[in-house]
Order: C-alpha cells, then structure tokens, then sequence
C-alpha cells in the first residue's frame, strides 16, 4: 500500500501558424502554467525544443512535478 506518489506531467504545445507561432505557444504555456501552479505542481522544466521533423512548426515542453497522498493532497517539492 502506497502513502505517497510521485507525479510528473509533460505538456507540449505546437504552433504552426505562419507568423505569431512563437506568441501563441507562449500563450498557451502560460495558460497551462497558470493551471498547474494553481493545483499545486511545480514546474521543472519550460523550454522551446526544436521539432527536426518540420521546422516550420514551433514548439514548447513543460514539465510538472508534485507529490500526492493517497488523500488526494498534493504537496510541492
């Protein structure tokens, strides 16, 4: 039986509009952002990643991270 459990989310966001990509993305992000912190997560990572299959498409990563007890209590690191 679990006390606690790690839980690490990844979110991607793409955009391939042909101008304003990288302001939408950013947009998105900090939507998401807003919604995690408010939950509880902690963002470890936000960084734009090349996309080797379409440079045309731009695209941003996330990462999220906190610890739940089995009463459904997230905790921050």
């Amino acid at each position: 039986y679990e006390n606690h459990g790690v839980l690490l989310y990844e979110v991607n966001v793409y955009s391939n509009k042909i101008s304003g990509k990288k302001t939408e993305c950013k947009e998105i992000m900090s939507l998401i952002d807003d919604e995690m912190s408010s939950m509880g997560f902690t963002r470890t990572l936000l960084q734009p990643i090349p996309n080797m299959d379409n440079a045309t498409i731009y695209r941003m990563t996330a990462r999220y991270t906190a610890i739940i007890s089995k009463d459904k209590m997230i905790y921050r690191r």
